[in-house]
């Protein structure tokens, strides 16, 4: 009999294959050309960009509260405490909120390919924007450990996030050009969008470590925490 630890990672592994087969349904091609259709401004790129964030946060926090959910379904059921309905239940909410969470990574993917095709530097424009309001909100906020440590791990879900957008943004590349290699201008293009991106987290934790008197080393302290985390957490 498994264990429920077990249970959930075999059920982890079905819901990720689940949401690729949904996922696989859908056509970037519409996606791409009914953005360019309706990004015609640069008002318009940010505010569609602005609210795939909204949604990607929403789901994202969501989705944490959902698996755990899941998680604990999965003790229980392995315990015969509860029967097959409600397994069921919190599989289905699981597998239409990763889909979901999915579906609005790739629209993200699709705006950045809309900015990077575009011929009045809407990519730039769109990259200074969201980071100005993301360094406005952050950097001249009172904050202490624990708030720099939530927001350091923020950081890194983000930035593993737009990742795995980039690398959609690639292959799509790939995709349209018919050949197994992508252009070196898109290479180009998405390595300096995850440079920048990665040079602002560092800006904006500097100037968060210089006003509130938070030494550098604490990230040292962070990273052992955080591996100490992922060790605990292995399942078997």
């Amino acid at each position: 009999v498994p264990s429920g630890a077990q249970l959930y990672d075999l059920l982890c592994v079905l819901l990720l294959l689940g949401a690729a087969g949904m996922l696989s349904l859908i056509k970037p091609g519409m996606i791409y050309y009914w953005m360019k259709d309706i990004t015609s401004e640069f008002l318009k790129i940010q505010l569609i960009f602005t609210a795939l964030e909204i949604l990607d946060k929403i789901l994202s926090n969501f989705g944490v509260d959902v698996l755990e959910a899941l998680s604990s379904t999965c003790t229980l059921f392995t315990r015969r405490s509860i029967g097959l309905g409600p397994l069921a239940s919190d599989l289905l909410v699981a597998f239409l909120l990763i889909t979901a969470h999915g579906s609005v990574l790739m629209c993200q993917a699709m705006v950045f390919a809309v900015s990077m095709n575009s011929k009045a530097n809407a990519l730039l424009a769109l990259m200074i924007a969201t980071n100005f309001v993301e360094l406005k909100g952050q950097v001249y906020k009172r904050t202490d450990t624990n708030k720099l440590w939530t927001l350091a791990c923020q950081d890194i879900v983000e930035r593993f996030e737009l990742l795995l957008v980039l690398c959609f943004v690639v292959v799509e590349d790939i995709s349209n050009g018919g050949c197994w290699m992508p252009t070196a201008g898109t290479l180009l293009v998405c390595g300096r969008i995850f440079f920048w991106e990665i040079i602002i987290d560092i800006a904006k934790h500097a100037v968060l470590g210089k006003f509130n008197d938070i030494r550098p080393g604490i990230y040292r302290e962070y990273m052992r925490d955080l591996c100490g985390d992922s060790l605990d957490h292995h399942s078997h």
